[in-house]
Parts: C-alpha cells; sequence; structure tokens
C-alpha cells in the first residue's frame, strides 16, 4: 500500500482514539474547535465522520486486500501451497487478526495487523504491507 495511503489512514484512526476519550460529543467538538480552528458545524461533522469511522477503514482495508490478490493472481504452484500452509499451520491460530511484530531475514520488523495470507505468493498481509514468506525470520504475538 502507498505510504501516504497508510499513514492517512494511520493518522484518522489516532483521531479517533482521541475524540474517544471524551465523555461528549460537545466536549470533543470543543476540543477540535480549540485544536483546528474551524468552526463548530464542521468539527460536528469531523466528529461523526471519524467516530463511524472503524468500519468504514475495515471495509477500505478489506478492498485493498481483494485488489491486491485480483491484481497479483498467478498459477498457484503445489510447493507455493505448501510454503503458505506450514506458514499457515504455524502461526494463524495465535495470530490471524491480531498485533503481531514480524522480523524479516535482514533485520527489518514490521509491526501491525496480521490479517490476510496469499497462498499463490507465498505471502501475508501485515500493516497493509505484503511481505513475502521466505523474508521471514520470526513472528511474534505482541497483543492479545
Amino acid at each position: 500500500m502507498d505510504n501516504n495511503l497508510k499513514l492517512a489512514i494511520d493518522r484518522l484512526k489516532e483521531s479517533k482514539e482521541i475524540l474517544k476519550q471524551f465523555k461528549t460529543k460537545e466536549e470533543a467538538v470543543e476540543y477540535l474547535i480549540k485544536e483546528t480552528g474551524i468552526s463548530k458545524e464542521e468539527c460536528s461533522s469531523a466528529y461523526d465522520i471519524l467516530i463511524k469511522l472503524d468500519i468504514e477503514l475495515k471495509n477500505i482495508e478489506n478492498e485493498l486486500v481483494k485488489a491486491l490478490n485480483k491484481k497479483n493472481k498467478i498459477q498457484l504452484k503445489p510447493e507455493n501451497l505448501k510454503i503458505s500452509e506450514e506458514f499457515h499451520n504455524r502461526y494463524y491460530d495465535e495470530m490471524y487478526d491480531k498485533k503481531v511484530k514480524v522480523i524479516l531475514k535482514d533485520g527489518t520488523e514490521i509491526v501491525g495487523l496480521y490479517n490476510d495470507e496469499f497462498y499463490d505468493d507465498c505471502s501475508i498481509f501485515v500493516n497493509y504491507e505484503i511481505v513475502k514468506i521466505s523474508d521471514i525470520e520470526t513472528m511474534e504475538l505482541i497483543e492479545e
């Protein structure tokens, strides 16, 4: 996924978390007015959008995964199936749809949700990135 899009989605999630800390919509709107300097009506609309955003972000993520799947469709080879099934059997039950830390063989660490597998090209989807299984050294659960 494009880094700008990922950054935008992350910022929206952060904004929602900030707004959820307020006891009432009115308090949150007042906070937005002070922070942004925009009108009460615009801040109220922004609040409404951000609060219901979780479902919409999940839909966006699902649509991106579907699009990536269609774009990257290749013939499923027996060796890819074997690699993917071994990875699935090792990690899926404990870690799927949970926050994980993936440590790549080059030392890079990716932290985020593990929420899809692509058997056709031996890869997984973590933190809005497609990661080749062959590049993974290990994967750890970091929260339930």
